[in-house]
């Protein structure tokens, strides 16, 4: 067994990132969200599970996140993809499963799309599909006159006095990446638990977005009193179950 931690260096970009190789065939690759990092509960969770069944893990912190450089408000769509692409070419492994949660589950489409040699199967935790399109139609006419001025306003949150910051960056060239308004043409196993209460990102999103994708293995996993942060013990349970089954999948296809 190898662990480590370290930063992977490309351009101007530090991104820090956590590996522990188990042998066996498989790896899993965690996403997280805005504003989070690789140290959450589901990253640990998943960690513990790969450890436990042979399975190598990775998980990284997006640039503007945890120890990785770069400003939050700075960093777009595009810088994300990047990030989750070099990470994943860093590793010497052609059966990799995605786990990407709220906005790291809209990254790890776009990034199974752009490596489909490398990438067997996804993940995706209550996944914020071109979030940024809603989110924007949100804004009322005098933010976005403001975030067009000075490049970042704050909206009301519960976890910040100042409000939660939104860049720019984040609404400026990113109509190239939006998936929910084609066919998502991946035909690897894909699953997807969201949460009845998750107040964050519709779990109508998720009933929406397994009619767009071209796979037939498929599943859609709706746990009642979930919220957003899926990081309860029914959601794990799942998270668990869905890596077993992606795995199963690809040893049996038939």
């Amino acid at each position: 067994m190898k662990k480590m931690d370290d930063f992977l260096q490309f351009s101007d970009k530090k991104i820090s990132y956590h590996y522990n190789e188990n042998g066996g065939d498989f790896t899993v690759v965690f996403m997280h969200g805005t504003l989070s990092d690789k140290n959450s509960t589901k990253a640990f969770f998943l960690e513990n599970f790969c450890q436990e069944n042979n399975i190598s893990f990775l998980s990284f912190d997006f640039s503007g996140h945890g120890l990785s450089n770069k400003k939050y408000t700075e960093c777009s769509i595009s810088d994300w993809l990047e990030d989750a692409i070099h990470v994943i070419q860093s590793i010497r492994s052609n059966k990799i499963i995605l786990v990407g949660s709220s906005m790291g589950g809209w990254i790890a489409f776009l990034a199974a799309i752009s490596l489909p040699k490398q990438i067997v199967g996804i993940i995706g935790l209550a996944p914020a599909l071109d979030f940024t399109k809603e989110l924007w139609k949100s804004f009322s006419t005098y933010q976005k006159r403001k975030i067009k001025s000075q490049g970042i306003i704050y909206t009301p949150c519960d976890w910040s006095k100042e409000g939660e910051p939104w860049g720019i960056n984040l609404f400026t060239g990113v109509k190239q990446y939006y998936l929910t308004n084609k066919t998502i043409k991946l035909n690897i196993p894909i699953a997807i638990i969201h949460g009845k209460k998750d107040d964050c990102v519709s779990f109508k999103n998720s009933l929406k977005l397994i009619d767009l994708i071209k796979s037939n293995k498929c599943k859609l996993t709706l746990i009642k009193k979930s919220n957003h942060r899926l990081s309860d013990n029914d959601a794990l349970d799942c998270l668990k179950k869905d890596i077993q089954w992606i795995i199963s999948c690809i040893q049996d296809p038939s």
